[in-house]
C-alpha cells in the first residue's frame, strides 16, 4: 500500500534518530548505532550511507553548526 516495506520504514526512522543524535550529542558511533537498533557500526554505517549517500561521521561534521 505504501510502496515500502516495513524494514525500510524501520531503517528510515533509525536513520532519522540517528542523524538527530548525531548532532545533538558527543556519544560515539557505536554508542549511536547501539541506541538507535543497529545490530552493529558497520551495520549502521552501511545503512545510514545508503540512505544519506555520505557516512556518519561525514555528516556529523558537515551538519554541526560551526562554533
Amino acid at each position: 500500500i505504501f510502496g515500502y516495506s516495513p524494514q525500510k520504514c524501520v531503517e528510515q526512522v533509525r536513520i532519522e534518530n540517528a542523524k538527530k543524535m548525531l548532532l545533538n550529542t558527543n556519544s560515539s558511533l557505536i554508542e549511536i548505532a547501539q541506541n538507535c537498533g543497529f545490530p552493529s557500526q558497520a551495520y549502521f554505517n552501511f545503512v545510514f550511507k545508503k540512505y544519506m549517500h555520505i557516512t556518519p561521521l561525514e555528516y556529523r561534521k558537515f551538519q554541526s553548526p560551526s562554533i
